[in-house]
């Protein structure tokens, strides 16, 4: 199992709801992967084979959210991975993921990726 730890690189996590002029979003999603992309680096992560992705994200106040719409924050910390090599692809045959868990009052990003036998993975 490998867990990567660090810094939310902003306050608000990217969901689904946000409507961002798309320079805003671009940039918000550069900092998401790039955040994993060094986070992984650093933590010298070899190449995973087929693996279960789950993902803890800092929020605050304690307004009702639905976990679901945070799947974009995924999508871009996948991203970041694959960059760095820990995935060899985001596809269903290397990656299975959850919803994200919330944790209010957190600071960290909390990255889990545990080794699994997926169907159709060789």
């Amino acid at each position: 199992m490998i867990e990567l730890r660090f810094p939310a690189p902003e306050r608000r996590c990217p969901n689904l709801n946000d409507t961002d002029h798309w320079r805003t979003a671009n940039t918000r999603k550069q900092s998401w992967q790039e955040a994993a992309f060094y986070a992984a680096m650093q933590a010298k992560v070899p190449t995973q084979g087929p693996s279960r992705l789950t993902v803890a994200l800092p929020v605050t106040g304690r307004n009702r959210r639905d976990p679901h719409n945070f799947v974009l924050t995924v999508k871009y910390l996948v991203d970041g991975l694959v960059h760095a090599r820990v995935l060899p692809d985001d596809s269903e045959e290397w990656l299975t993921t959850s919803d994200p868990v919330l944790v209010v009052g957190g600071t960290e990003v909390v990255v889990t990726l545990e080794p699994v036998v997926l169907d159709g993975a060789r």
